[in-house]
């Protein structure tokens, strides 16, 4: 590993850096296109050092051809600058990718402004090797103070940082399984979503859901039916492009189901415990809106036989496997 100590007399002389640069690997050929270049910004150094605002803005002043973005799944070179703290000052490590290979390497000095400008000034240099570098009074940054600094925020979407959206909507659900007639109800949904990069995200869903036969959808002969579950979600998705999500959901449901006979003198009711898993996916789309389709499998943990007095007549049972398809209209809230 080549280590280079990099002290400030040094810094505005363009054929020192020109030969560090290609030392180091990081030069690439002359061009004469003068359009910008995306480049993605990997930035991590001590609470003191200048940040990466102050590294953008040493890079850009430099020469045009430096585009820095942070748009996710935007397609650009990466350069990733790390700094930490040593016995002899500090100890910055600059890695480029400009080509197939990334090239990294290893630079020190006693003071991390002056460090941060041999790096943005290496970097100028392995970008757009025709730019002009002009002598600096100061170098990159603030100075050094005794008071601390505050921590440097990441970029959204940095990696390894989480960022939380909440969600609201109304869903249109129609489930078989808790009676012998489908169950059509329509429900209020809210979302909790952590996300970062390279492009997933995971939703957890709290739905309370009632339905009855014959409200929304057919009657049953034998008996009415009222559900009312608490609907928990938890649906991890890949970010397949803007606005439009994919992946796995788990469910499950716990509440109550009553049973009350129809067609008889007397009317008789039970209220049982209801509870049930179940597993599916997830369509959903965001680009004004948030529109989620989701369906799956529900397997019904408590399967009570309902049965009609004196006779023992069998009213329901439900299936080992039933089914829950769902349509979900709300917003994203930043």
């Amino acid at each position: 590993m080549l280590s280079l100590a990099v002290s400030s007399p040094l810094l505005g002389h363009r054929g020192f850096l020109g030969a560090a640069v290609c030392a180091l690997g990081l030069g690439s050929a002359p061009a004469r296109a003068t359009a910008p270049e995306p480049y993605r910004l990997v930035y991590e150094a001590p609470n003191l050092c200048p940040d990466a605002v102050a590294f953008m803005d040493a890079v850009r002043s430099r020469t045009e051809r430096a585009w820095f973005v942070t748009t996710p799944g935007m397609v650009a070179k990466t350069v990733t600058v790390s700094i930490q703290a040593s016995e002899r000052g500090f100890v910055g490590r600059l890695e480029m990718t400009l080509g197939t290979e990334p090239s990294s390497r290893r630079f020190e000095e006693s003071s991390c402004a002056e460090l941060v400008s041999a790096l943005a000034l290496v970097t100028v240099l392995a970008i757009d090797p025709t730019a002009v570098l002009e002598d600096r009074q100061e170098p990159v940054g603030r100075a050094e103070s005794p008071a601390p600094a505050p921590p440097t925020p990441r970029e959204p979407g940095s990696p390894g940082q989480w960022t939380m959206k909440a969600a609201a909507g109304v869903s249109f659900l129609s489930i078989w399984g808790p009676a012998s007639e489908p169950l059509l109800a329509v429900a209020p949904q809210a979302e909790i979503g952590l996300s970062t990069e390279p492009g997933w995200r995971l939703g957890l869903r709290f739905q309370p859901v009632f339905a009855e036969t014959g409200t929304f959808g057919p009657s049953a002969e034998e008996a009415s039916f009222r559900w009312q579950a608490l609907r928990l979600g938890i649906c991890p998705a890949f970010v397949l492009a803007e606005g439009f999500e994919l992946g796995p959901c788990v469910l499950s449901d716990l509440g109550a189901l009553r049973v009350e006979g129809e067609g008889v003198p007397q009317k008789l009711h039970e209220t049982r415990p209801w509870f049930a898993l179940g597993a599916g996916g997830a369509i959903t789309f965001t680009r004004v809106a948030m529109v989620s389709l989701s369906g799956g499998a529900l397997f019904p943990m408590v399967r009570d036989r309902f049965v009609m007095l004196p006779d023992r007549e069998l009213v329901y049972e439900p299936e080992a496997v039933g089914s829950s398809v769902e349509l979900t209209v709300g917003m994203r809230f930043p």
